[in-house]
């Protein structure tokens, strides 16, 4: 059975554990951790095919302003049947819109290099912590602190029409 990697994906949007990509040679699964503004994502890498895997590489795409990201070094051969494990660590200096990629490299004897860029599901939804207030007055309280500090923003409703537009439609 061949594993729908954009799936994948949007069930890691929400979950901190699953398969980040898998083909018929390499298997990448997740686990990871959160808390305030750091994150750290171990990724383990495991060889599915019967031969050595050479250039294996990982490497994190684009860089995030407000993002800092450290990624260990994984090993350059892969032996067949095993996993390695590779580190990413986060920490949200900032806001930032986009999460960072990543890219697999490998190669597999007698075959042509691949190379296959990964989106990676950690936006800055990762750093948000719910709040719960113990009653009415405490979460007023906090939006009038809100308020008074960014003292520019404002609630505004937009009718469901002029919504479907998304936020070119409401800016104009």
């Amino acid at each position: 059975p061949t594993i729908n990697v954009a799936d994948c994906l949007k069930k890691l949007y929400a979950a901190d554990n699953g398969l980040l990509y898998e083909d018929p040679n390499v298997q990448i699964g997740v686990k990871s951790q959160w808390q305030g503004n750091q994150g750290r994502v171990m990724f383990y890498v495991g060889n599915k095919s019967p031969g050595t895997l050479t250039d294996v590489a990982l490497e994190l795409t684009g860089n995030v302003q407000g993002l800092h990201a450290r990624l260990a070094a994984l090993p350059a051969q892969l032996e067949p049947k095993k996993q390695q494990q590779v580190l990413l660590e986060l920490a949200a200096a900032g806001g930032y819109r986009a999460a960072p990629g990543l890219s697999l490299r490998y190669s597999v004897p007698g075959q042509a290099p691949v190379q296959v860029p990964l989106k990676l599901p950690y936006g800055p939804h990762r750093f948000m912590q719910p709040w719960r207030p113990a009653n009415p007055q405490e979460f007023f309280a906090k939006w009038q602190e809100a308020s008074a500090r960014h003292s520019e923003a404002k609630v505004v409703t937009v009718a469901p029409a002029m919504a479907q537009g998304g936020l070119a439609a409401i800016q104009a």
